[in-house]
């Protein structure tokens, strides 16, 4: 079992290496806090964040791998989805709202 330490190192490291990968994408100033925020927390992994493990399985067998995937799938998209039924939907809704999102109706709003 880890210890404390080793589990917030180990997300530390994950957070450096999500800042590094999304860091092309930002503007050279940033002015607006909650943009990074935003940006940080649509590139989160799905692992980092708590959702029932049928969701977390659904994701993993259609490539769903960030918070930025669900959101453009949307209510609609996640319907399709195997395994994925009207009481799933409402969980990720709820798991999402808990980060500050609101999961839209619609697919593909979250480019």
């Amino acid at each position: 079992m880890e210890n404390p330490f080793e589990i917030i190192n180990k997300r530390l490291s994950n957070i450096e290496s999500l800042v590094l990968s999304i860091s092309h994408r930002l503007p050279e100033k940033i002015t607006n806090s909650e943009t990074l925020e935003e940006l940080l927390t649509l590139e989160t992994s799905i692992d980092d964040i708590d959702i029932g493990v049928r969701e977390y399985n659904a994701f993993k067998a259609n490539d769903v791998k960030t918070v930025r995937d669900i959101m453009n799938l949307g209510q609609k998209g996640l319907k399709k989805l195997r395994n994925i039924g009207p009481s799933s939907v409402l969980s990720i809704s709820n798991d999402l709202r808990k980060i500050g999102f609101d999961l839209p109706y619609k697919e593909n709003t979250y480019k």
